[in-house]
């Protein structure tokens, strides 16, 4: 998702994460469950927030 970016904005983050979403299961995410997604994947700690509005992957990979 972040693939040669080290960090990404948030609406540069929501769209990665819909396309990647749709591409995997065909069915589009609207707006309200991307940002409860992100809200999950920050809780798990497989994205990390860095700043304001900006989000890194975590490199832990064991997710």
């Amino acid at each position: 998702m972040f693939g040669q970016y080290t960090e990404l904005g948030y609406g540069d983050l929501l769209a990665r994460l819909s396309s990647a979403y749709s591409a995997t299961t065909g069915h589009p995410y609207r707006q309200t469950k991307l940002k409860e997604l992100l809200r999950f994947l920050l809780r798990k700690g497989m994205v990390i927030k860095e700043g304001r509005g900006r989000y890194r992957c975590s490199s832990d990979r064991r997710h």
